[in-house]
């Protein structure tokens, strides 16, 4: 199995990636955590490769496109889970969930 996971480095991502079975191929996108490439190394995590990368930036959703082709399923984990943060930049938040999702989407279904 190819499988592509946005919002890997959250805790939910950090999860899945541990119960994913060690022989597929996964690619996971992350964001913000500079730490996590270091968490798949200490996680003996081999079969996954990091991919760090803005889902809000649209060029960069373009160049994802490429990627995604070559993956069987996608698990959309990416999202900003600080409702602090939502509440005090609510235009912010608004573009890192549902703008970026929208154009994971329309990438996804233009294949």
């Amino acid at each position: 199995m190819k499988l592509l996971v946005t919002g890997a480095s959250g805790f939910i991502g950090r999860n899945l990636l541990l119960a994913l079975p060690r022989d597929w191929a996964v690619t996971a996108v992350y964001n913000r955590d500079a730490s996590f490439p270091g968490f798949l190394a200490a996680e003996g995590l081999a079969h996954v490769k990091p991919l760090r990368l803005d889902m809000a930036d649209a060029p960069a959703i373009a160049a994802l496109d490429e990627k995604q082709k070559s993956h069987e399923a996608c698990v959309y984990l990416a999202a900003n889970g600080d409702p602090a943060y939502s509440d005090h930049a609510p235009a912010d938040d608004l573009r890192a969930n549902a703008q970026a999702r929208s154009a994971g989407e329309r990438s996804a279904n233009s294949r």
